[in-house]
């Protein structure tokens, strides 16, 4: 099949609860995979369905290109067989854990997509402002480019114009690049989903964490994770073996805490901590936007707007001028 669009989350995510779903009949892991891809008529999942099926977990991690699936889901659906093969952890119940947090991570995906709509459609307006300069000078009756390219003061109007427009164009990317973030080789959340669901399985944290840091490798949150399930299994309290885990991946001290101190259900905890979680990532990509659209008009006020100037409304006036009373520069 020739290289496309690539498998949605949600997309993945029906699948995934289709092979739990088998899974929960007693089927081995091939043979649900294999029966997902026979039910299924969608080129693309029956493609990734198939290839699951008959290859194992390992290979499929290091072909995850000819899956046509984004990189970081091939990565969680390996990581459950693997914590699925190392601790004993039901698949179907790792499976439907990460359903649910990829239809969660496409749900925010969509929200910030719309979000910052607004804002790179206002960019991509400004980027062009200069362009359109020019455009709107012949749109008058004039011939700003004449001027631009038949003078030394055109010259330097116009090199000082393109030079001031690269820099604001590059400016604007980088904010909108920035606000959007770095996208990490696998979601931490969905990695603290899948520690639930082994928790709840009955296997210690300590052995979750250490599990699923050996099965990431070198990929973070992995090293991290594994350091910390030492920790715990040394007998260091959740406050201080965790306390080494940054960003997303911090919510798990804090559930732990909880756990070890009042003697609650860790894995009930994990999964409300993670839902508020994806609940305030939303929250910070309406604040990011806002903040965004109000940046805008830094780039804008000191490149895009004096190079609109230099490349159209000073070559307009001066052929304009010009024409009517003469040459005004040599």
């Amino acid at each position: 099949m020739k290289s496309g669009a690539l498998l949605s989350d949600d997309a993945l995510a029906g699948l995934l609860d289709h092979v739990a779903m088998a899974l929960g009949a007693g089927v081995t892991a091939p043979h649900a995979w294999l029966a997902v891809a026979k039910a299924t008529r969608t080129p693309r999942e029956k493609q990734f369905a198939e290839t699951m099926a008959r290859i194992p977990p390992a290979l499929v991690q290091r072909m995850n290109g000819a899956l046509n699936a984004p990189r970081e889901a091939v990565r969680a659906v390996v990581l459950c067989h693997v914590m699925c093969e190392s601790t004993g952890a039901p698949l179907s119940g790792l499976l439907t854990s990460l359903a649910n947090g990829l239809r969660d991570s496409s749900d925010a995906a969509r929200a910030r997509s719309a979000a910052f709509a607004g804002a790179k459609s206002t960019a991509r307006v400004l980027m062009v402002l200069p362009l359109f300069a020019i455009g709107l000078g012949y749109a008058m009756g004039a011939d700003p480019l004449r001027v631009l390219l038949t003078s030394r003061h055109g010259m330097l109007m116009l090199s000082t114009g393109v030079l001031l427009t690269a820099i604001g164009v590059a400016w604007m990317n980088r904010m909108l690049a920035v606000a959007r973030g770095v996208s990490a080789e696998i979601d931490p959340l969905i990695v603290i989903d899948l520690i639930a669901s082994v928790v709840h399985s009955g296997i210690p944290l300590s052995s979750a964490c250490m599990r699923i840091g050996e099965a990431l490798e070198n990929t973070p949150p992995g090293p991290a994770l594994l350091e910390a399930g030492r920790a715990l299994a040394r007998g260091m309290p959740p406050e201080g073996a965790l306390s080494t885990l940054e960003g997303d991946l911090a919510v798990l001290t804090s559930a732990a805490g909880l756990s070890h101190a009042t003697g609650a259900r860790l894995a009930p905890i994990l999964s409300a901590v993670t839902r508020d979680r994806r609940r305030a990532r939303v929250r910070e990509v309406d604040e990011a936007s806002a903040k965004l659209a109000v940046r805008l008009v830094l780039p804008t006020g000191i490149t895009i707007l004096p190079a609109f100037v230099l490349l159209g409304i000073v070559p307009i006036i001066t052929d304009l001028v010009t024409t009517h009373f003469g040459r005004i520069w040599p």
